[in-house]
């Protein structure tokens, strides 16, 4: 509460101060050191984020490395079958998924060998790494975060302190500025006799305040700033040795990895990766390629069995988009009639003789009205051609097959190019793959 009476009290002379209408005083070294000041306030505050940007950013390294591995063996374990450098636990449960061992990957492909065998390895190794760099990360916080917390705390009693030191400065011009303008008055009356007294009371007393703390920054302020500089080479020191542990320790886990499995040394890495790779993307997608024609049979099988199953009548409308389809003969059979089955009209008889007025009405009546407007013919919709990027061999009944470059009429497509579209090519009409071609 008493902070915020003398907060209202310095008001009007803050402001007046700020538009120039009252006098404030200003002290070039004191103002140097507040400078100074919070220059090292914004980087001991930028120290403790990046310390903990990095000790989080090595911690989640370390983590998603092991879930790598655990991952890669989770995938690769019903395969590796008969590989001997896999734990016994990932052997057995292997065996009991494949049975009599059909997946033996590292027989059957040779190349894939090594790849099979590392995965174990690499889940370990990176378990391990995870494990031996737990205290080298703890030591972050000892020794980078901690003391830089201390220091943030130094530094806001300092500003603390400066603040306080500005506050009793607005007392001090506020109170000389009173007592000039007083003592500039020619004529003084009595009241201002006794205001004059006590505007020279409080002016001793607000200098004297202004005094004791404005000595007392511009004296502990530079000793401040030079333990903090001192401080902060050690913490710096002390930071770039526990990096430099750090990437020592994991270049030495992969390398060990990499001995007799990996050739780091002859060439770059990505070089070698590229020459690593032995068509590895071309033969990923030929078995994309079969897959999507392993899959096109199953659909079509089971369209076939639907409609097996479906009975007389008209079929469903298939997986396919295309809708059923009327022989001709079921056709004419529906729409035409035999004559046995037509009959006569009845006989015609003329109707009584009317009156002239009902005469004159039935005629009005029977005036035929006049015929509508011819209606416009509807416009055909433009026809829409895809070009085969790829061979595509029919796999069952209903499909359309075609060879690369062929340009196919769309009869019907969905919006997804993962689905099966409807197309008409030399006169055949089918379903095809989305992916296989291009507009």
């Amino acid at each position: 509460m008493k902070g915020m009476v003398k907060s209202i009290k310095r008001t009007p002379h803050m402001l007046t101060s700020r538009m120039g209408m009252a006098a404030k005083s200003s002290d070039a070294e004191f103002d140097e050191y507040d400078r100074r000041c919070t220059v090292i306030e914004d980087a001991t505050d930028k120290l403790l984020k990046d310390s903990r940007s990095f000790r989080d950013g090595v911690q989640g390294l370390l983590s998603a490395g092991s879930d790598f591995g655990k991952a890669f063996d989770t995938i690769f374990q019903p395969m590796c079958v008969s590989s001997p450098g896999l734990s016994p636990f990932t052997q057995a449960d292997a065996g009991t998924n494949s049975g009599s061992g059909d997946y033996d990957v590292d027989r059957k492909n040779p190349e894939s060998q090594l790849t099979l065998k590392s995965i174990s390895h690499y889940q370990v190794l990176m378990s391990e790494l995870k494990e031996t760099l737990a205290p080298e990360l703890d030591l972050i916080d000892g020794r980078v975060i901690d003391p830089a917390k201390e220091l943030q705390d130094l530094l806001k009693r300092a500003r603390k302190t400066m603040t306080k030191r500005n506050h009793k400065l607005v007392d001090f011009d506020r109170f000389n500025n009173s007592l000039t303008k007083l003592r500039d008055k020619k004529e003084k009356s009595l009241s201002d006799e006794k205001n004059l007294f006590k505007l020279e009371q409080e002016w001793e007393a607000a200098s004297a305040e202004y005094e004791h703390y404005n000595g007392l920054c511009k004296t502990e302020l530079p000793r401040l700033f030079q333990l903090s500089t001192q401080f902060i080479t050690p913490l710096f020191h002390s930071f770039y040795y526990m990096q430099l542990n750090i990437y020592y320790l994991m270049l030495e886990k992969l390398q060990s990895f990499s001995d007799g499995k990996y050739d780091l040394e002859n060439g770059d890495v990505e070089q070698i990766y590229a020459a690593s790779q032995r068509g590895a993307t071309e033969t990923v997608d030929e078995l994309s390629k079969k897959l999507l024609a392993l899959s096109s049979g199953r659909f079509a099988a089971a369209a076939r069995r639907r409609e097996a199953a479906g009975g007389s009548g008209l079929p469903a409308k298939s997986e396919y988009g295309s809708g059923p389809k009327l022989s001709p003969s079921s056709t004419g059979a529906s729409l035409t009639r035999s004559p046995s089955s037509m009959t006569a009209p009845p006989p015609y008889t003329a109707p009584p003789p009317a009156s002239a007025a009902s005469s004159a009405y039935g005629a009005a009546a029977t005036k035929r009205a006049p015929p509508p407007p011819p209606v416009k013919p509807k416009p055909k919709p433009a026809v829409t051609y895809v070009t085969a990027l790829y061979d595509f061999a029919a796999q069952a009944d209903g499909d359309l097959d075609f060879r690369a470059g062929d340009r196919i009429e769309l009869v019907q497509r969905s919006e997804s190019a993962e689905d099966w579209w409807t197309g008409r090519l030399n006169g055949r009409e089918g379903v095809f793959p989305g992916n296989y071609v291009q507009e």
